[in-house]
């Protein structure tokens, strides 16, 4: 960019941050000025130490919890650790019955060297969730002053799921944290910089913008963390086009700007830093994904989708953040720039591509978290905005830190912020199911001879306890039933079952630990069948402490 641009840049950086520190010597005295900024200073520790031990302590109430699936990772990665490669069972074709290859890949590593088990990707969850704070914060320091850019993470802590996905053993936290990273390195890729507003006395500006030169080796780093959000989950490519639609939209706008000089020479450079990264990547991975298994989409995709009720996510997700969802839609009624666009951008792919999608993998904002970050960065903004008209001529420095602590002391009422005491609660319930499951795969694992398999839902710990050979009754790791013309069709499944593969073991999933009250379309099907009675025997039952979920063995009988 040449001097001219970098003037215009300056001047407008000068108008939206207000006067420069030497413009604003002579009207300020320097001990009151001193004073102001160690004020700022301490609020801004407190409420990191805040933040920091409200939700440290929550991830240390649910640290038990780990969920089922994420042994359908570990399992993958033990096979492949062993040179068996992605499969689900031994000797059987390839599946991609998982739905996040990074994790899988370094679950393997952790194993190499000597830790195959959920505890280390717990701990790089958690990790990650560090990670997403700062990113969130540095994000909206585009936006506002160091202290009101806490508040998006206090918003987004107020979430159950947050603190629920990050220990559950999954890559949740770490894909949230990659899509927060993009944005940041496209923010600063379309020269974004961090505002710096005058928080003295008078109604000064609660809300900045400052412009700077374009930097096109930023969107090469976005385009490479796009490429890891994709190796991580299925749906990374959206992130992609997230990125597509707000560097396209801030073209348009800087290209027709009177206020600054564009710069369409970096513009290209920055296109082509984002696409040479992304675009070679994604196709060679897209590439030998179909040479491996066959398939462009992953299994879990096409078993996932499709579920009767479209709305299912996105009415849980209204439900679950209405008030940060209103806060960051009205920021875009009063401006918009990639700021704003991007995060916008991310949540309208998420809203399509959960159109239809099974509630049941999408549980505490499962999926809608990434987008959900990156609205509260909007909603944190808004409500910067919002304080700063309510105490008009009231100095910032007074306005910012109440807002702070009025959303940090109404965190119930605004997100329904998780009690330590509910979370160990539920991963102590959720910790007996997890050892009946267990007991359940060391019992398939001893009952099953060579060439024997199991009908079995809920996979995860039960496989990876013994490693018996499984068909997976929910469809996750089992092909058939995600693809025509058993897709959609339980009874058409149960025929199949029945007829042709003939499982030696069934295992039917109930809601009750004294009767049979099948759970799921497939078990219903199954136990109303003449041929399930007279060919299959119970045998032993897996009962867990608490809740509806509770193992009945039924074996052939030959």
């Amino acid at each position: 960019m040449g001097k001219g641009p970098q003037r215009d840049a300056h001047r407008r950086l000068t108008r939206a941050c207000g006067p420069t520190p030497s413009a604003r010597a002579g009207s300020e005295v320097p001990g009151d000025r001193r004073k102001l900024e160690r004020f700022g200073a301490v609020a801004f520790v407190l409420a990191c130490a805040w933040l920091a031990w409200r939700t440290l302590a929550r991830v240390a109430a649910a640290w038990s919890f780990t969920t089922d699936d994420a042994y359908i990772t570990l399992r993958y990665a033990r096979h492949l650790l062993a040179g068996d490669g992605l499969v689900w069972n031994l000797g059987e074709a390839p599946v991609e019955g998982y739905s996040n290859f990074a994790y899988v890949v370094i679950a393997a590593g952790f194993g190499a060297l000597g830790e195959l088990d959920a505890a280390p990707l717990k701990l790089l969850g958690c990790a990650s969730l560090v990670a997403i704070a700062y990113l969130q914060w540095a994000i909206a320091r585009r936006f506002v002053r160091p202290l009101p850019a806490l508040l998006p993470f206090a918003f987004y802590s107020l979430q159950r799921g947050v603190i629920w996905w990050s220990v559950s053993g999954l890559e949740t936290s770490v894909y949230v944290a990659l899509c927060c990273g993009v944005v940041l390195a496209c923010l600063r890729g379309l020269g974004f910089e961090r505002v710096e507003l005058d928080a003295g006395d008078g109604g000064g500006d609660s809300v900045g913008l400052a412009r700077g030169p374009l930097r096109p080796r930023a969107l090469a780093v976005a385009g490479g963390l796009c490429m890891l959000g994709s190796l991580l989950r299925p749906e990374g490519p959206l992130v992609a086009a997230a990125v597509g639609v707000g560097a396209g939209a801030q073209l348009w706008i800087d290209s027709r700007s009177d206020d600054r000089s564009f710069d369409g020479r970096g513009y290209r450079r920055a296109v082509l830093g984002f696409v040479g990264v992304f675009v070679p990547l994604m196709l060679a991975y897209a590439a030998w994904r179909h040479a491996y298994f066959g398939e462009l989409l992953p299994n879990t995709v096409r078993c996932k989708t499709g579920h009767h009720d479209r709305f299912a996510l996105l009415g849980a997700y209204w439900s679950a953040a209405p008030l940060t969802l209103v806060l960051a839609l009205l920021w875009p009624l009063r401006s918009l720039d990639a700021r704003v666009l991007l995060p916008i951008a991310l949540a309208a792919v998420y809203a399509l591509a959960l159109v239809g999608a099974d509630p049941l993998i999408g549980h505490d904002l499962r999926h809608f978290l990434a987008a959900h970050a990156l609205l509260c960065v909007l909603a944190g903004v808004s409500a910067t905005r919002l304080a700063a008209w309510v105490g008009r001529g009231i100095a910032a420095r007074w306005v910012e830190p109440a807002l702070l602590l009025a959303v940090l002391a109404s965190a119930s009422p605004l997100g329904g912020l998780p009690e330590r005491e509910d979370l160990e609660a539920r991963a102590k319930g959720y910790g007996a199911r997890t050892r009946a499951r267990a007991a359940l795969g060391r019992y398939l694992a001893h009952e099953l001879d060579p060439g024997e398999r199991a009908l079995l839902g809920d996979v995860g710990v039960a496989g990876w306890t013994g490693d018996a050979p499984i068909l997976d009754a929910f469809c996750l790791n089992t092909p058939q039933f995600a693809e025509p013309p058993l897709r959609g069709d339980p009874s058409r499944a149960a025929d199949w079952i029945l007829d042709e593969q003939r499982p030696r073991v069934i295992v039917v999933h109930s809601r009750s630990a004294k009767k049979i009250a099948p759970r799921g379309k497939i078990y219903r099907e199954l136990v109303d069948r003449e041929r399930f009675k007279a060919g299959w025997r119970e045998q032993r039952r897996f009962n867990s402490d608490s809740g509806q979920f509770h193992y009945v063995v039924f074996r052939r009988v030959d």
